[in-house]
C-alpha cells in the first residue's frame, strides 16, 4: 500500500481475471482495521458503460459479488475506486482506517 495522506490511501492488489468481486472485497475487508461499510465503483469507460447502459463518463457502482472481473470489464487490468459509507464516522474518530500492521508498512509518495 502506498501514497497515504490526510485523505486518501491507495491499495495494490493483484487478482486473476475469473475472481469475483466478493474476493476483491473480502481482501479489501482484510486490510481494514474494523468492519466499515463500503462501496466499490468501477472507472468511467466504454465497456463499463456498455455492460451497465450508463454514460461512459459515469463510475459505475459494483453491485454483483458473484460477476468476476473480466465479466465487468476489470480485466486485465484495471482501477476500483472505493468510498466508505461510513466515512464521517472513521472521520470522527481520527484513526486510520488499515489494520495497525499495514498502517506501519503505508509509504508516501
Amino acid at each position: 500500500m502506498v501514497n497515504k495522506n490526510s485523505c486518501s490511501v491507495t491499495f495494490q492488489g493483484t487478482f486473476y481475471a475469473m475472481d469475483k468481486l466478493s474476493t476483491v472485497r473480502q481482501w479489501i475487508s482484510e486490510c481494514l482495521a474494523k468492519p466499515y461499510l463500503f462501496r466499490l465503483y468501477a472507472p468511467p469507460s466504454i465497456q463499463t458503460a456498455t455492460l451497465t447502459n450508463a454514460p461512459p463518463t459515469v463510475p459505475v457502482e459494483l453491485t454483483d459479488d458473484n460477476l468476476s472481473l473480466s465479466e465487468v470489464g476489470l480485466a486485465p487490468s484495471s482501477l476500483i475506486n472505493l468510498t466508505f459509507i461510513d466515512r464521517i464516522q472513521q472521520e470522527a474518530s481520527g484513526t486510520s482506517v488499515l489494520r495497525f500492521d499495514l498502517n506501519q508498512s503505508v509509504e508516501d509518495i
